[in-house]
């Protein structure tokens, strides 16, 4: 068995594109071999309840596609993005460290399989 390449650089692609946000998928190779596949999403607006509901639309539709579950990484200290991530689901994982930066993260995984 080849042993991964770590120095494969995987781009985020954009999914879900609208005015108010961005959705990105980005396929990932951890240290044992388990391919992953992030999601990061960018709100390029001020944060209201219909940005918010539309996002959780698209999020669900785009979730219901997926073959596989979904992940997403936060800093420990971002209390912001941890409450972001518990609205669509996500559930805490493991922490990891960022190589590159040291940061401490946790990683989390939102099961995609079967999400109604």
């Amino acid at each position: 068995m080849t042993e991964p390449n770590k120095n494969i650089i995987f781009e985020r692609v954009p999914v879900v594109v609208e005015d108010d946000y961005i959705i990105k998928l980005q396929p990932h190779i951890n240290e044992e071999g388990k391919h992953m596949m992030f999601i990061h999403c960018d709100v390029t607006s001020k944060w209201t309840k219909s940005i918010k509901e539309d996002l959780k639309f698209k999020f669900k539709k785009l979730a219901k596609k997926m073959k596989t579950p979904l992940y997403a990484n936060c800093k420990v200290d971002d209390y912001e993005h941890q409450k972001f991530l518990k609205m669509f689901d996500f559930k805490p994982q493991s922490l990891v460290q960022n190589p590159q930066s040291l940061d401490v993260l946790i990683l989390y995984k939102h099961n995609a399989i079967g999400v109604h």
